[in-house]
């Protein structure tokens, strides 16, 4: 009976964790996703003042080069900004069926010629179901956990990659109710420097991270986070320190047979007679119309 009550207790306390998690989650998501928006903004009007000034200026003039290292500083802004939408789950655009283990295949191809002596092992299963993703936002998951990986092994080591499909009855224990169908298991070990029970706590919060000042964002696992829960899928992660840290990705399966991507060169933007556009800033509005009217393709219109 005592043993009986024990377990009770146990399971409660899980509960309990994981609902605090879950609300602590849900409030910085909120936060996150106002921030993006209106740093968007922010990079908006930057890149648009900038775009104005270069269309008037010769590729000779003193400041043109200026002119273009704010924009690439624009673009690591706006990268940065992509993966707090992530985290906020409002990154995903188009979901189509894809071919997980070509997309690890190409995101971890890096870590055993980056000379850091690091090399990789690979455990991927055949006919492995396809699931339903965006793949934009997949392949950046991918990629951050590959550099959250290598960072990891400084002085190199061995990283383990395995892929195999599972169902929800093989992940009991966790502190979560997995919904019932299959799901595709990506694991991810590293031998690396491993991490403390507390700090295991806080790596998925945005901002937090264990490198020096001006080596990290804090922003890398935080966006694997949210782009895994908003694809419906699950993450564990198991570490200590100095024995390494592994990954566990669930993501649900998909029923359909992956759509074959257009070559990027064959996609075309057509644009045709009219585009609105509008914006609660003023800035936004204000700057497009200077940058349609520099090309004659301006006409205001003032809506009630």
């Amino acid at each position: 009976m005592a043993e009986n009550t024990a377990y009770i207790d146990f399971k409660e306390k899980k509960r309990n964790a994981r609902i605090r998690q879950e609300r602590k989650m849900a409030a910085l998501n909120t936060l996150a996703g106002g921030m993006a928006h209106n740093f968007n903004n922010l990079l908006m009007g930057i890149q648009a003042n900038v775009s104005l000034m270069a269309l008037e200026i010769h590729s000779a003039h003193p400041h043109y080069k200026r002119l273009k290292t704010i924009e690439k500083l624009v673009q690591s802004g706006s990268e940065l900004n992509n993966q707090l939408l992530g985290y906020a789950r409002e990154g995903i655009n188009e979901f189509k069926p894809i071919d997980l283990g070509q997309l690890v295949e190409k995101a971890f191809e890096s870590p055993a010629g980056n000379g850091k002596g690091i090399r990789v092992h690979r455990d991927i299963a055949d006919n492995l179901h396809e699931i339903l993703a965006d793949r934009d936002q997949i392949e950046q998951a991918l990629h951050n956990l590959c550099i959250n990986a290598t960072d990891a092994m400084p002085r190199g080591g061995d990283l383990f990659l395995k892929m195999e499909n599972v169902t929800h009855k093989d992940m009991t224990g966790r502190p979560y109710e997995p919904k019932p169908g299959n799901y595709v298991l990506l694991s991810v070990k590293d031998t690396g420097i491993g991490m403390h029970k507390e700090t295991m706590e806080w790596i998925f919060d945005p901002f937090y991270t264990t490198k020096d000042v001006g080596k990290g964002t804090g922003l890398g696992l935080s966006f694997v986070y949210g782009v895994i829960k908003a694809h419906n899928g699950y993450i564990d992660v198991y570490s200590e320190k100095t024995k390494g840290t592994s990954f566990k990705i669930y993501l649900p399966a998909s029923e359909n047979k992956p759509v074959k991507e257009e070559d990027v060169l064959n996609r075309v933007i057509k644009i045709k007679d009219t585009v609105p556009y509008e914006d609660d800033d003023y800035i936004i509005p204000d700057v497009c119309d200077q940058t349609l009217d520099k090309r004659g393709m301006c006409q205001n219109i003032d809506i009630p």
